[in-house]
């Protein structure tokens, strides 16, 4: 090596230490930057210059964990994209739950079953990550397969593995036992949508979203299959109102329902701003669409600027959203996913015609 080449490698190495030291010292770094670095200088070198700064040294493995993994389309229905569930368990989770957004209202009914003693049992609202990255699932593979049955794996271990559980424990307060409780609380609950106040208005009253589900002998060898039943009304009104999401998303985001539903409504509202237009929402209105159970709009402003919006962004690379002290303005942004026509003509699901 000549001594003009050392001198231009040294450089350049200096030229990307300077680089790499300023991403360590921003507080909230744009998407574009974070994605730029990790384009130009990779994971590794990244990462080292953001050691010590634990929140950004995450936020940096969420962009690279995206940008790693090839995109897989999903699908969700647009008033549970709006209009979500509870975070946490309520304090009644008895009582209803009543969500309005604009035109559109979600009622969850608690409902009685008969339980594994024979007696009636009371079931509460279904709440938290674990409850909406069930139904995004299920709804997904429900809606790219064709078929309101879905096969959830040979076992509900299975079915947790393939949501991006990597450790599924048992036991009174395990992963495996709230699994199980909130799968059933989804079975159990009526549901009610409202589209409009007219007479004309689409009314979805008293359905459920999941009509069965079932640990059940495949082949007659005595291997089993979970398989889980979207319900006929439900599964047909989906797909007319679908929002297509990218499932690279809910590995990032599993563990947050705040986060999960920060990302199902900028995919679901995004698109529908027009192009050149803006619209902007304050943080009360924010959190009741998102239905989070923090009081005070200040702590919450606070949660979604500094922790879930930076990591939402990540998995939404085409958003186009600005935050300042009295709320969010949102532009005009593609869909996560491209639509396939043929996959949505509306069929008679029993003739195919």
């Amino acid at each position: 090596m000549t001594d003009l080449e050392k001198t231009l490698q040294d450089r350049l190495k200096k030229d990307q230490e300077e680089q790499l030291s300023l991403l360590g010292k921003l507080t909230n770094p744009e998407p574009d930057v974070i994605r730029g670095q990790l384009m130009k200088y990779g994971t590794e070198a990244v990462l080292r210059s953001v050691e010590g700064n634990s929140k950004l040294h995450d936020l940096v493995n969420v962009h690279a964990d995206f940008m790693d993994t090839e995109p897989r389309d999903g699908y969700y229905h647009s008033a549970l994209c709006a209009m979500s569930l509870p975070i946490r368990k309520p304090k009644d989770e008895y009582a209803p739950i009543v969500r309005k957004d604009g035109k559109l209202s979600l009622m969850i009914q608690p409902t009685k079953i008969i339980g594994s003693d024979g007696n009636p049992e009371q079931v509460g609202v279904p709440y938290g990550s674990v409850a909406r990255l069930v139904l995004m699932h299920v709804i997904s593979q429900a809606i790219k397969n064709e078929s309101r049955i879905v096969y959830a794996g040979k076992s509900m271990r299975q079915f947790m593995t393939r949501l991006g559980y990597r450790s599924v424990g048992g036991g009174p307060r395990g992963t495996l036992t709230l699994f199980k409780d909130q799968l059933k609380r989804l079975n159990a609950c009526q549901w009610t949508m409202r589209f409009g106040y007219d007479e004309t208005s689409d009314v979805m009253k008293d359905f459920k979203l999941i009509d069965n589900q079932l640990l059940r002998d495949e082949d007659g060898s005595g291997s089993h299959a979970e398989v889980i039943h979207l319900s006929e009304r439900f599964f047909e009104h989906t797909l007319s109102h679908r929002v297509g999401f990218d499932e690279r998303a809910l590995a990032a985001l599993k563990s947050d329902p705040t986060a999960l539903d920060l990302y199902t409504y900028l995919v679901w509202r995004l698109p529908k701003i027009k192009s050149g237009e803006r619209v902007h929402i304050g943080w009360g209105q924010l959190q009741n669409h998102l239905g989070n159970a923090i009081s005070n709009v200040r702590y919450f402003r606070k949660a979604i600027i500094d922790d879930k919006m930076p990591r939402v962004l990540a998995v939404y690379p085409g958003a186009k959203v600005e935050m300042c002290t009295k709320g969010l303005t949102l532009y005009h942004a593609p869909s996560p996913v491209a639509y396939n026509p043929k996959l949505f003509a509306v069929t008679d699901r029993r003739t195919g015609t």
